[in-house]
């Protein structure tokens, strides 16, 4: 059959010259044509004439110079999100430009073309970037970042990179041609690590990893380090950095996530602040003989994925030591000596700790406790802490008669520390879910006469107790009439202390201050809980 075109596209279907109608329908192409680019000429002059009237009418612009300008708009973003921190309170950088990531210059550059001119030209805007590897667009993502960090100047860089898993295509729609190889785009950010200052990693994928090199500079300004990787159980190919390269870094921050140490190919020497997390005790060992210098460490957790020999350490640089997990802790405790330490964060007590306390002798000013605590365990624990000023026992379920005691019957000192039972303290905070106590006993732990300045007492100041509002628990170590909800007696004399000068503070779960002479302290909870015993 033949088929017969009568669109009128391949000429007048009539056969020879074009007809009447074919040829006026050809001249009104032509000139709808000629309009057309007369249309395009207009809009792009009135884009220009637009342009001017912006710069003359908006006061910004017009009023500041440029070096103002562009000061304001730096202002305008958000800070970087590792700027000033340590390895100890390392910030979850990828998570914080996931989700708050920095638009601004794209946000202001969108405003007007002289906006974005200056935008441009503000390298501050571009030192801060998040790079997800997962994509599928590498072709046109890699000149997008490197164009991005090539407006930066010579600043310095904070850059995070990772595993985006929403940026999958769906099944069944990925293009012959999508390039999904980020080495490219790994290979624009190592041409930068001279000005590298937080690097910031977040991926799965062991091979993106071990590509991410230093240059020959060695990254001289990279500050802060953070790995976290979500290795694959199947795989044997595990995550290195750096690996191979003579010129190693030194940051004095360190993050670490599902990360063996001894893959982090960095001058561990000059490690000062380490934050480690999900990492084999004997390993985490290896980090303190190897890294001499490190004055913070902050552990998450600790897993004994391998059973490896545990080689005792003594370091003479650690201040600082935060434990957030309770397991495994013993095998650190007990093969670690810190004669400098003084401030210690325990999650669960443990015989081990005095041990590693008594044989380290450091001078410990801040100490915290988490979680209940084996109390004769504790005293022994507290006699070998003579410089220690600040206690903080968090969420604690009972605090025993004989601690404050202790307390009450050591209050007065001797200059010079001469062992007495925590002879410096300065300031106690409890939290506990006991409600009910020997009242009189908090008193005393103060000392006789503690508004007298001439007496050489122990410095207890500050003193903050943070109870629930529930019915009376038994209070160890006393008898049925010793122990009251409320007590007038030990309330008017904690009251005189607060007049004194001398920070007592009594709080409920509602943040009630109990001391209150207002009609909101212990005069009005003991009516309130009496009225509850009537009815």
């Amino acid at each position: 059959m033949e088929t017969i075109d009568v669109s009128g596209a391949s000429g007048c279907c009539l056969g020879g010259k074009a007809c009447r109608a074919c040829k006026e329908i050809s001249d009104l192409d032509r000139k709808i044509e000629q309009l057309l680019g007369t249309l395009q000429q207009l809009v792009r002059e009135r884009c220009d004439l637009k342009t001017k009237r912006n710069y003359r009418h908006d006061p910004l612009v017009r009023n500041l110079p440029l070096e103002l300008l562009s000061r304001i708009f730096v202002f305008c973003q958000p800070d970087p999100p590792m700027e000033g921190s340590s390895a100890l309170y390392f910030p979850l950088l990828v998570h914080s430009l996931q989700s708050r990531p920095n638009l601004t210059p794209i946000t202001l550059g969108s405003v007007c073309r002289r906006w974005r001119e200056i935008v441009q030209a503000t390298p501050r805007l571009w030192t801060f970037i998040s790079i997800n590897i997962g994509r599928h667009d590498m072709q046109t993502y890699t000149p997008f970042i490197d164009t991005w960090l090539s407006r930066s100047g010579r600043l310095p860089l904070t850059i995070a990179i990772f595993e985006s898993k929403g940026s999958e295509p769906d099944e069944g729609f990925l293009e012959a041609d999508e390039d999904t190889d980020p080495s490219g785009l790994i290979k624009v950010v190592n041409t930068l690590s001279s000005r590298w200052e937080c690097l910031d990693v977040s991926i799965s994928t062991s091979v993106v990893l071990k590509q991410l090199q230093c240059d020959l500079s060695g990254a001289p300004g990279l500050e802060s380090l953070r790995i976290r990787t979500f290795p694959n159980d199947d795989s044997t190919d595990y995550p290195t950095f750096n690996e191979g390269i003579p010129f190693m870094p030194s940051p004095r921050n360190v993050f670490l996530s599902s990360m063996r140490p001894d893959s982090v190919f960095i001058r561990w020497n000059l490690v000062k602040c380490v934050n480690i997390n999900h990492v084999n005790p004997a390993e985490l060992l290896m980090i303190f003989a190897d890294a001499a210098n490190i004055s913070h460490v902050h552990i998450r957790s600790l897993t004994r994925d391998r059973d490896l020999p545990l080689h005792p350490v003594v370091h003479r640089a650690l201040r600082m030591l935060k434990f957030v997990t309770s397991q495994n802790i013993d095998d650190i405790l007990n093969n670690l000596t810190v004669p400098s330490l003084q401030s210690l964060h325990v999650r669960a007590f443990s015989p081990s700790l005095t041990s590693m306390i008594a044989r380290s002798k450091p001078p410990l000013t801040d100490m915290t406790i988490r979680s209940n605590i084996v109390w004769d365990e504790a005293l022994q624990l507290f006699k070998h802490t003579p410089f220690l000023s600040e206690l903080h026992l968090i969420n604690i379920a009972v605090v025993p008669r004989k601690f404050f005691r202790r307390l009450a019957d050591t209050s007065t000192i001797s200059p010079s520390l001469d062992g007495r039972y925590l002879p410096a303290l300065s300031s106690l905070r409890i939290l506990t879910i006991q409600n009910s106590f020997v009242w009189q006993d908090i008193v005393d732990a103060f000392g006789p006469n503690p508004l007298n300045a001439a007496a050489t007492r122990r410095p207890l100041t500050a003193f903050l107790l943070h109870m629930p509002r529930t019915k009376a628990i038994n209070v160890p170590d006393s008898g049925p009439d010793e122990v009251s909800l409320l007590n007038a007696v030990a309330l008017r004399q904690l009251r005189i202390l607060r007049a004194g000068g001398i920070s007592v503070s009594i709080v409920d779960a509602g943040g009630r201050d109990l001391l209150a002479e207002n009609g909101n302290g212990m005069d009005s909870a003991r009516d309130e809980d009496e009225g509850c015993e009537e009815a």
